[in-house]
């Protein structure tokens, strides 16, 4: 397995369909002006982290994720491609943005710490 921490915004808000993982999908850019790319993760997450996600994330909020990554493929319509996921087992919420806040006051670093759920990962 290979270990990821990945960092960036979410594009959309947390979703979860049935008894599934809840999904999120993050956004991270790289580079600058016309050298700027911004690459999509999907990453699922299970039990007290999902929980928590439903409950403090939303579109456009930061954040960070650890967990495990891999490459699932898929076909639909014809078609076929591959798309970069993560199994998260740990998130961390690094604020939002201020246009998209909604209302909704950012946690504080300190906040967000105590809010972090120890899953007995060594990382």
């Amino acid at each position: 397995m290979i270990n990821a921490t990945i960092t960036g915004n979410l594009g959309s808000d947390p979703e979860r369909k049935g008894d599934g993982p809840v999904v999120i999908n993050v956004a991270s850019a790289n580079g600058y002006g016309e050298r700027k790319t911004t690459t999509w993760c999907r990453v699922a997450l299970w039990g007290k982290q999902a929980e928590s996600a439903l409950t403090h994330l939303k579109k456009g909020s930061s954040v960070t994720v650890c967990g495990f990554m891999y490459i699932r493929e898929w076909s639909a319509d014809g078609k076929s491609g591959q798309v970069l996921e993560v199994d998260g087992t740990r998130w961390e919420f690094r604020g939002s943005k201020p246009e998209s806040n909604n209302g909704r006051r950012a946690l504080t670093s300190q906040e967000a710490y105590s809010g972090m759920i120890d899953d007995g990962m060594p990382f």
